[in-house]
């Protein structure tokens, strides 16, 4: 059983199972795809094996092991002014803009409320979208425009494009989580190995 925040399930957690399955393991695997705090719980209570989220302080009884740092860039529709050309964004370029921002009270709503803050500009949001499938439905329409971790864009999307936002940059830390002194199966260990090689190649990603 692995518990998932669902923004990792494209870039993450699909090509890593795809090299367990590959490499001959056919154990059965839940996926338990939740919000950070609930992965974390999951996690130290036993119903899953492993966690994947982006919330480094945990329960007590668990361990945060970082794999990569997500940065946040700016999804937009193709054809949009901020779109133009292949220069990094500022978080002051989205003023005015139709924002399309994550439901309070999540790690992706706080970073962003952090990075807006730190510009000391008014930004507000249009519309609040609870994930960031939705997001980029939204974004793909031409709805508006909206931050959001790099790796929750699936391979091969084409319906928007992104750009970095610096000053400041954000990143979201992703890691694994696991109960102390758990001692795991062969084949959740082999899991974990093939999550830390997919890992591996996000991180090695340019932005």
């Amino acid at each position: 059983s692995v518990a998932t925040i669902p923004t990792v399930v494209a870039g993450l957690i699909v090509p890593a199972i795809a090299a367990f399955r590959r490499e001959g393991h056919t154990a059965r695997i839940r996926l338990l795809d939740r919000a950070a705090n609930e992965v974390a719980e999951a996690v130290a209570g036993g119903e899953a094996d492993l966690g994947i989220c982006s919330v480094p302080m945990l329960e007590p009884a668990t361990e945060f092991d970082l794999l990569f740092s997500d940065p946040i860039v700016l999804a937009l529709p193709p054809g949009h002014v901020l779109a133009a050309g292949q220069v990094a964004l500022c978080w002051a370029d989205l003023a005015g803009e139709a924002l399309i921002l994550p439901a309070r009270g999540t790690g992706n709503r706080l970073l962003i409320d952090e990075a807006m803050a730190r510009t000391g500009l008014p930004m507000q949001w249009v519309f609040e979208v609870g994930r960031t499938a939705t997001a980029l439905d939204l974004v793909a329409g031409g709805i508006g425009i909206a931050p959001v971790p790099r790796s929750a864009i699936p391979a091969g999307e084409r319906r928007v494009i992104t750009r970095p936002v610096l000053d400041p940059a954000v990143l979201r830390p992703i890691g694994l989580i696991r109960r102390i002194g758990q001692k795991d199966r062969p084949a959740v260990q082999a899991l974990v190995a093939a999550i830390r090689v997919a890992a591996e190649q996000i991180q090695g990603e340019p932005a």
